[in-house]
């Protein structure tokens, strides 16, 4: 492991802006500690949030923003390694020495660049802010690679703040950040900058000396749509009702939806089969997913269904909905492209629901890929959202109110073709 201190600089923060005009040259790397023992929450790295892993949240966001040179995961555990490697993240395999309870974060991230005397810059990505979009880490990179030294994420926040007494012995408190007497109203104040914990950029030479918060010194603040933090189970059901609407859910440009594809087998029916005494298959389904589609129907969107199979079931959904039903289906793209052309929408106005391998193509391609907590993982891992219900049990629900949160919003954008 590296010395904690290679290097002396001034114990005061400097804080005026570096004179390079150019991005200096540097490798630049996104590293997000993911350790197995968390008490909190066990396992907290890679439970389901909205359907994916919680490390797989700022592992999809780094990746996308495209402003780092690699994007690791430094983690002790077998699992949250195999997930990393499965969203497209490197593994540092951190040794026992700092995966303790008492590991400082610093002393975690001194070991990564110990072992990868390449980078000469790292971005420490909390997993604890699953909300941070691609354009949010874009900024740090920036100023790191324009001359600063260490970069951190603050948030702006209206709240007035009170010292803390002991009323025991009758001590009275006094304020902080107001008068009382003269109380502003919010839009007359500006609010005050407190840390969101999202990131922390630093380059070596100030890693080396204990700390990633000194030298040439820079905050970015972040929106609080965008800022979140999950240590309890409590703040853990709130940032998953917050990423559901503020959360990234992936690199293509999401325009108005018009178009919603169903696989059938894959979503709307229950994995249960139940046999006739004559021997004919019976399916199950949810009223609660067709009232759902239903609605979406009602708002606009258009509705198509297709099947690997020709059972009895399938057209009574599709004649339930009114809508189109093509059923044998071996190849899903091809017919996702003839229906698109048909209804002459755009890729990013469609959005397609589906969870067997045959689906991964068709789910690459659209705008929004969705699926239910019992899909294949190849489809998993392309989906925006991902309900945590299994199919044909209030699954399409979910992803419908989904889909319905998002009719006529837009998220960030890549240079993916259409």
């Amino acid at each position: 492991m590296s010395s904690k201190v290679a290097k002396k600089h001034s114990s005061d923060a400097e804080t005026s802006a570096p004179d390079a005009k150019k991005p200096r040259k540097m490798n630049l790397a996104a590293c997000i500690l993911a350790r197995g023992g968390s008490k909190g929450i066990p396992l907290k790295n890679i439970k389901m949030l909205a359907g994916i892993p919680l490390v797989a949240w700022n592992i999809r966001a780094c990746l996308d923003s495209k402003a780092f040179d690699s994007v690791w995961v430094s983690t002790d555990h077998d699992r949250i390694a195999e997930v990393a490697l499965q969203w497209g993240a490197k593994v540092h395999r951190r040794s026992p020495e700092v995966a303790k309870d008492q590991t400082s974060s610093i002393e975690s991230l001194q070991e990564f660049m110990f072992h990868h005397p390449e980078i000469d810059a790292v971005g420490m990505v909390q997993c604890t802010c699953p909300t941070l979009h691609p354009e949010d880490i874009v900024k740090p990179c920036e100023k790191i690679r324009s001359g600063y030294d260490s970069v951190f994420a603050v948030t702006r926040v209206h709240m007035f703040r009170w010292k803390e007494v002991n009323q025991s012995i009758g001590e009275l408190t006094v304020p902080f950040n107001i008068n009382p007497a003269k109380r502003p109203r919010r839009q007359d104040w500006p609010g005050e900058l407190v840390e969101n914990g999202a990131y922390y950029f630093c380059t070596r030479d100030l890693l080396d000396t204990g700390t990633n918060q000194g030298g040439k010194l820079a905050y970015v603040e972040m929106s609080a749509d965008h800022s979140s933090d999950i240590d309890t189970p409590l703040d853990w059901e709130e940032v998953e009702q917050r990423i559901m609407k503020y959360g990234y859910h992936g690199s293509k440009t999401k325009d108005h939806i018009k178009l919603v594809i169903v696989n059938v087998d894959k979503s709307l029916l229950d994995e249960q089969v139940f046999i006739t005494g004559d021997g004919k298959p019976l399916f199950s389904y949810s009223s609660n997913d067709i009232d759902a589609l239903k609605h979406l129907q009602t708002r606009g969107v258009s509705i198509k269904l297709l099947s690997q199979q020709n059972v009895p079931a399938v057209h009574y959904i599709a004649k339930i909905l009114k809508c189109d039903l093509e059923v044998n289906v071996e190849d899903p793209m091809a017919l996702v492209m003839k229906w698109i052309e048909g209804q002459g929408v755009k890729w990013s106005n469609t959005a397609y629901i589906g969870g067997d391998k045959v689906d991964v193509p068709a789910l690459s391609r659209c705008g929004f890929a969705l699926a239910c907590e019992d899909a294949d993982y190849l489809c998993i891992k392309r989906c925006c959202y991902v309900s945590q219900r299994r199919s044909g049990r209030d699954a399409v629900r979910d992803i419908a109110h989904f889909i319905e949160g998002h009719l006529s919003q837009t998220s960030y954008k890549s240079d993916l073709p259409d």
